[in-house]
């Protein structure tokens, strides 16, 4: 797995709201030709441990996502 240190804001009554991915988080946005794509699934895997393991998340309604 890579890491990648992301950070996005949203309103939140009226205010930023700053959410801050630590070094082991994984982040980013989902974009094609056409801008942020919502509802794509990100999925994450790793065999460098006993069993494999898999995370899976969708993209949000601005291409955001966080593992």
């Amino acid at each position: 797995m890579s890491c990648v240190g992301w950070t996005y804001a949203h309103t939140q009554r009226g205010e930023a709201a700053r959410i801050a991915l630590d070094p082991d988080d994984i982040g980013g946005t989902v974009t094609s030709s056409k801008g942020p794509e919502a509802g794509v699934w990100v999925i994450a895997e790793t065999t460098e441990l006993p069993t494999k393991f898999v995370r899976i998340v969708v993209s949000d309604d601005q291409g955001r996502y966080v593992l």
